[in-house]
């Protein structure tokens, strides 16, 4: 863990225990995190957190400006996830022809 990551785990916490669950500064710090994850290629948690921060409901901040970026990095970290999944078919139908022969080409 990156020394960015933890000091945003740590804000995160002391948000949460001190401003609760669904304050704008909670949603924020969601999304930064998310990003910072994203960045580092831990997908499933960044997906996870931003769906929290979008989740947040506490202030109409967390409404309107924090729900752009938050969605901006939920539709990068899927649009990344859907690529990956394609090239892994790609791979897979490739290798399939080269295993069955070329009666299984078209």
């Amino acid at each position: 863990m990156g020394e960015g990551e933890r000091l945003q785990r740590e804000a995160l916490a002391m948000q949460r225990k001190r401003l609760g669950q669904e304050h704008a500064a909670v949603a924020m710090t969601l999304y930064t995190l998310a990003y910072t994850l994203y960045r580092e290629g831990k997908n499933d948690e960044a997906e996870s957190l931003c769906r929290a921060s979008l989740r947040c409901e506490g202030s109409s901040w967390a409404r309107t400006i924090q729900r752009n970026p938050a969605l901006n990095c939920l539709a990068i970290i899927l649009s990344a996830r859907a690529r990956s999944g394609a090239k892994r078919a790609a791979r897979v139908l490739t290798l399939s022809r080269q295993q069955l022969g070329p009666s299984i080409q078209k």
